[in-house]
């Protein structure tokens, strides 16, 4: 899956339009629309689009188990 497909999915996911994403990451909604179309396949926007609250929300359930995974061997550790 391209990064734009995946970002489509999730802003679809919590209900978001273009615009809204665009707003909420500071950028451009061309830019969101040229990156979820494919237009643009290393986007300097990434960094702001992943930082928007709602996206970061979705996306952390994507993170969490690499944060579990790396407390628990800190923990083992101590």
């Amino acid at each position: 899956m391209s990064i734009g497909s995946r970002i489509s999915e999730q802003r679809c996911e919590i209900g978001w339009s273009q615009v809204r994403l665009a707003n909420e990451a500071g950028v451009a909604q061309s830019a969101i629309g040229n990156i979820e179309s494919g237009l643009r396949q290393r986007p300097r926007e990434l960094v702001s689009i992943a930082r928007a609250p709602a996206c970061l929300a979705g996306m952390a359930g994507d993170w969490q188990g690499a944060e579990d995974r790396a407390s628990a061997a800190q923990a083992r550790r101590s």
